[in-house]
């Protein structure tokens, strides 16, 4: 049956989902972000099967029309094997699969018929109960709208990453920092030996690590479940390591800032691969992420995004101008770097908090 026994968890709003594979109508395994189906927004039409030939139909005609948003319509059957279903005719932009024990839409909180939104960067949109292909397209119209387009010359190799945290959450990350300990960081690192760049005009912001296992917990299962995915498709790396999660602030008062430096330059960091920054608010000004070698484009995700990018690339919080800028910074790192992780702290110790991605 492919796929569906080895998700357990539920999915929440802005998950990155697993290319699940499901009976097909000629018994074969049909995988959801197959090629001709992948980097589309996907309305996936749950119903049971006593649908009708005349839903099947109108479907049908339906389906044709969500090419032109660049989205597909799939018709999603529970409960009952593909022979006990009406069908779509030969050739139909239609695509059927089944789900007799009813494995899948559950996980997206669907139990009857609705609609399961999937946006073209694999991310779960939503479930809507009660709504029909018709109301899928409405959707997918909606956001075609909404997509930026255009054509980009020159871009730095690092990746955007939205909808990381929702607004509650940044806002309970925010509210954390507000009432923690804070720690002045104007260092690239604490190295023992090697290249360090003390001072404040290196770095100026104002830390707090994350102690609430709560909060650790709903932060980890974001950061997995939404940036580590993107990481493997995109960079083809697995990851075995993060660090303990710090939230700053980059305050303009102070001309918050960090300016040009790399993150794998001493012992202490070596074995460091990629960096994650996540903006938690809007409102101020400036501070935006900056990589020199490629020109003079700015990265300022929207708040709940990140930017994920190599420890190798030179870069810079550039300063904050108005206001203050939250964010959640972390590092990784895969099996290899782990080891020169451990080797670095047998050498030289160090009191820093480390997680092991599991």
């Amino acid at each position: 049956m492919g796929k569906p026994p080895n998700i357990v968890q539920p999915f929440n709003r802005g998950d990155v989902i697993p290319d699940v594979g499901l009976l097909g109508r000629d018994g074969g395994i049909v995988q959801i972000f197959r090629q001709d189906l992948a980097g589309t927004t996907l309305a996936i039409w749950r119903t049971g099967p006593d649908v009708s030939p005349a839903a099947i139909i109108d479907a049908e005609r339906l389906a044709g029309e969500f090419a032109v948003v660049d989205a597909n319509l799939i018709h999603l059957v529970v409960g009952a094997p593909p022979a006990d279903v009406p069908g779509p005719s030969a050739g139909s932009a239609l695509t059927q699969i089944f789900d007799p024990k009813n494995q899948i839409a559950p996980l997206f909180g669907l139990t009857g018929e609705g609609i399961i939104a999937i946006d073209r960067g694999r991310r779960f949109i939503g479930s809507f109960a009660d709504q029909g292909p018709s109301d899928g397209l409405a959707l997918c119209r909606d956001i075609f709208a909404r997509e930026p387009s255009g054509t980009l010359a020159t871009q730095a190799p690092v990746l955007l990453v939205p909808g990381i945290f929702d607004t509650a959450e940044a806002a309970s990350l925010i509210a954390y920092w507000d009432a923690s300990a804070k720690e002045i960081v104007n260092s690239v690192a604490n190295a023992a030996g090697g290249n360090t760049y003390d001072g404040p005009q290196i770095k100026r912001r104002v830390d707090t690590a994350i102690q609430d296992r709560r909060l650790f917990d709903l932060v980890k299962t974001r950061i997995e479940r939404r940036v580590f995915p993107e990481i493997v498709k995109s960079f083809h790396c697995t990851l075995a390591r993060m660090e303990m999660p710090r939230i700053g602030c980059y305050d303009a008062a102070e001309r918050g800032e960090f300016r040009r430096h790399r993150d794998n330059t001493t012992p202490y960091t070596a074995h460091r691969k990629f960096a994650l920054s996540i903006n938690l608010n809007d409102g101020y000004e400036g501070g935006a992420v900056g990589f020199p070698e490629y020109g003079r484009m700015a990265y300022r995700p929207p708040a709940g995004g990140g930017v994920v990018f190599s420890c190798s690339l030179l870069h810079e919080a550039q300063p904050v101008t108005a206001g203050k800028r939250f964010g959640l910074f972390t590092f990784f790192t895969d099996a290899e770097g782990g080891k020169r992780e451990d080797e670095m702290y047998a050498k030289h110790g160090s009191g820093m908090n480390r997680y092991t991605v599991r």
